[in-house]
């Protein structure tokens, strides 16, 4: 989470005194994770690797035309088209 949180920030506002200060902050929660025991080196790369992919595709997204997007509500539910 904290590395998607990083990589949305540095998307939306992407000069360096931005980038360097959230980057920073979300290696020191996985250094954090590290010290205290609770993830392993891997979990903490994979997991930064995933966020800031997550980020970036939620970045990307957000940033596309509303239109694109449809919510069709159906008897046994609902589900969410994306035309392209």
């Amino acid at each position: 989470m904290a590395f998607s949180a990083a990589q949305l920030a540095a998307e939306e506002y992407p000069s360096y005194a931005v980038r360097i200060p959230v980057y920073l902050l979300a290696t020191g929660v996985g250094v954090s994770r590290l010290a205290t025991d609770q993830h392993w080196v891997g979990d903490v790369e994979a997991s930064a690797i995933l966020g800031i992919l997550l980020g970036h595709t939620l970045a990307r997204v957000h940033k596309r035309p509303a239109s694109d997007w449809k919510l069709l509500v159906q008897v046994d539910g609902f589900k969410v088209a994306w035309s392209f």
